[in-house]
């Protein structure tokens, strides 16, 4: 056998494997694809009373919710991959729950919050409680909100935040002992995005 006849078997088996690896991915892709789950609408509004939550809706002409997705976070999530911000064709009471009670729409009421606030021209509860502080401790304030920023944008853990502030005290920088804690670090970062969101949806 030449030694180009056996490159060619080798391509067109390769290729045969490369072909049948394809298909099996694609079947594989196709199976791990979530089935969706219909509920009629007259459901889904009973849905709504009873957990507090707005659903928009797609709805065919049997009066059956075929995708589902929440007001508030289609609005003023900061998070846009998730399926409630995009749509879910999963309509089960569970899922609606789950998102409901999650640390995001959580997160995305207070959004909401501040954001109608600020186009009343209305301070929020942690404006206010700055608009309280002297120059020394806005002062400090501003140096703590920086460092939480500064492990933000690096990507690095909120447990260096106290190891950043006792680095800034040996350097002579006085910050107090009060928030000297990770979480502190995540509230700080929280208010950054909150008020940030609060100000793009306020244009």
């Amino acid at each position: 056998m030449s030694i180009t006849s056996f490159f060619k078997r080798q391509t067109l088996a390769d290729d045969s494997v490369s072909a049948d690896g394809g298909k099996k991915a694609r079947m594989e892709k196709k199976e791990r694809q979530p089935v969706p789950v219909t509920a009629t609408l007259k459901t889904v509004q009973r849905w709504e009373k009873e957990l507090n939550i707005t659903l928009g809706k797609v709805v065919d002409r049997g009066n059956v919710c075929t995708e589902i997705w929440c007001e508030c976070c289609r609005t003023f999530a900061v998070d846009r991959t998730s399926n409630f911000v995009t749509g879910n064709q999963r309509v089960k009471k569970e899922g609606v729950k789950y998102h409901k009670d999650s640390t995001s729409h959580k997160d995305t009421l207070q959004i909401k919050s501040a954001s109608l606030k600020r186009a009343r021209s209305e301070a929020t509860p942690f404006e206010k409680s700055l608009m309280k502080m002297d120059e020394v401790q806005m002062a400090k304030m501003e140096k703590l909100f920086t460092t939480a920023y500064y492990l933000a944008i690096n990507e690095r853990p909120f447990s260096d935040f106290p190891k950043l502030l006792e680095l800034q005290a040996v350097n002579g920088l006085s910050l107090g002992e009060t928030y000297f804690t990770d979480k502190a670090a995540n509230e700080f970062v929280g208010q950054i995005v909150l008020l940030r969101r609060a100000e793009e949806l306020s244009r």
